[in-house]
């Protein structure tokens, strides 16, 4: 026989004949004569028994296994239908509890499931009269809480159809890649490379003035092709000479100081310019704010 708890607000150990061939234990076999079968009944006791022990030390979840297991023992027979009717109440209180402890929606959802069939065969248990009314209103109100938890439960958790508001990417810091802008030129370096050029120029153009002077100042010095007396024309060759003389000096002179001066301001200019075209520069990386070498060549 199947101990059971019956639903309801009072709490009752009561007592469910349910029998399998008129017998509720297993019957020993003569000597000599082949084993008897196990009585499932027995099995279902025993499986209800174990679960009940899970139930009262809040293992919830070995005691809806091992109910489900009774379950599918009992016979499907008049007195057997009562017996399963009141372990699926068991299970349904057994999968409320579990819900205490694991607070998994699912629980409630499979014992208002549990709870919907169990109404639908209180008639089963109590016939048609006011118990079986009253017993029906009682479990339509469990139903009912179940149904407004399970509402709370969806309203707080919220919509889980993907339309959802989601997060807003966060902007990828912008990545300056190097050689893309040029740090401004130096005003100073450029005059002194400008400067540099123009004296060099002009130093040159004084070299070429000393070599113009150089040979004229040797052609006026051939005077072979004079004749003694052409006094007039030896005079002009000698001025023409004095005059070649002049500008070898001068273009000499003006072109030593001028392509030294050109040099070295060429080369310092340049030197200001490499100086400010290699600097350090706020910059963003992949791995934040950073200072980058930056040159231009």
């Amino acid at each position: 026989m199947l101990r059971h708890r019956l639903p309801g607000s009072r709490v009752t150990a009561v007592l469910l004949a349910c029998t399998l061939g008129g017998a509720g234990t297993t019957a020993s076999a003569a000597p000599g004569e082949p084993a008897l079968e196990a009585d499932p009944l027995a099995e279902a006791q025993a499986l209800y028994d174990k679960g009940r022990a899970k139930f009262e030390t809040a293992d919830y979840h070995a005691a809806v296994e091992l109910w489900t297991e009774a379950y599918a023992l009992v016979p499907d027979t008049a007195d057997g239908g009562q017996t399963k009717v009141l372990l699926i109440y068991n299970i349904a209180t057994a999968r409320e509890k579990a819900f205490e402890v694991t607070q998994d929606p699912v629980e409630l959802r499979q014992a208002r499931i549990l709870l919907s069939n169990f109404e639908q065969s209180i008639a089963t248990l109590y016939g048609e009269g006011e118990e079986a009314d009253a017993e029906r209103a009682r479990v339509q109100e469990k139903i009912a809480a179940l149904d407004d938890q399970l509402a709370e439960l969806d309203h707080a958790q919220g919509p889980d159809d993907g339309t959802a508001p989601q997060p807003e990417p966060e902007t990828p810091p912008e990545v300056v890649e190097p050689g893309t802008d040029e740090p401004p030129p130096n005003p100073a370096a450029r005059g002194l490379v400008i400067g540099g050029a123009v004296s060099l120029s002009l130093g040159v153009a004084g070299l070429a003035m000393m070599g113009a002077g150089l040979g004229m100042g040797s052609r006026a010095n051939d005077i072979s092709d004079l004749q003694p007396d052409a006094i007039d024309a030896r005079r002009d060759r000698f001025e023409r000479g004095r005059t070649g003389n002049v500008l070898a000096i001068a273009g000499g002179v003006t072109a030593g100081v001028l392509v030294v001066t050109g040099s070295v301001l060429l080369a310092l200019g340049m030197r200001r310019k490499k100086a400010s075209a290699v600097a350090l520069v706020p910059g963003v990386g992949p791995r934040g704010a950073a200072l980058v070498l930056r040159g231009r060549f």
